[in-house]
């Protein structure tokens, strides 16, 4: 069983970031009140407990830290709790015309609110 400490929304949301000098874009994968999830390509991922800025819409700057790194992945716990209404804001939203189901960045079925995954 997955317990998280807050409810998480797919994102697939291409923001910048920052830690110390290094500037970089990351494709934030899945994103909650306390932290995120990022897909940081082929940039370099700095060592878990480095502190961490990413630019967030509707927010603007949020700081964190790595809690931790895999094959080009890294969690990131942010330093102060996101109101849960802003994190239903930037998640994932599909374009109401298209009528095949909610997907995320892996191309997995999403099931979108209030209706069955086909």
């Amino acid at each position: 069983m997955d317990e998280r400490a807050s409810e998480r929304v797919v994102a697939d949301l291409t923001v910048a970031g920052r830690t110390g000098a290094q500037s970089f874009s990351v494709v934030i994968g899945n994103l909650s009140a306390t932290g995120c999830m990022v897909d940081a390509g082929d940039e370099a991922l700095p060592y878990v407990g480095s502190p961490i800025e990413i630019q967030l819409p509707h927010i603007g700057s949020v700081s964190g830290v790595i809690v931790w790194t895999r094959s080009g992945y890294c969690g990131i716990q942010f330093d102060e709790r996101l109101h849960q209404a802003v994190v239903r804001q930037i998640g994932f939203k599909a374009l109401q015309d298209n009528p095949e189901p909610f997907r995320d960045q892996f191309g997995r079925p999403v099931k979108p609110p209030g209706r069955p995954l086909r």
